[in-house]
């Protein structure tokens, strides 16, 4: 077993040294990196989109969405949720959510 792996046994709790010795010096990037979502809707779609795939009716929260959209200078959005999310888990589009939270409350 290398030192790598094995220097996970070290460790107390979080925030406690895996060696029990403190770092000194400057912390350091160690890299970097994108995290995008796949789904990319353009903000013309967005509140419709979004309205549509949860069949949510809230006229003011559609009202605020659409101000809001129209008032930023995105033009594009990276989103989570997709349409295939949506038919696999329905319960994350009922507005009250059910057993287990989400949607909005």
């Amino acid at each position: 077993m290398d030192s790598s792996s094995s220097s996970y046994k070290n460790t107390k709790s979080l925030g406690e040294p895996i060696h029990g010795k403190p770092t000194h010096g400057k912390a350091k990037i160690l890299a970097l990196g994108k995290a995008f979502p796949q789904q990319l809707v353009m903000q013309d779609f967005l509140v419709d989109g979004y309205f549509k795939s949860t069949n949510c009716n809230d006229p003011e929260l559609k009202q605020r969405l659409t101000r809001l959209c129209k008032t930023t200078t995105v033009k594009t959005r990276y989103v989570v949720m997709s349409e295939e999310i949506l038919r696999a888990y329905p319960e994350l589009a009922r507005e009250e959510g059910g057993e287990g939270g989400g949607g909005r409350r």
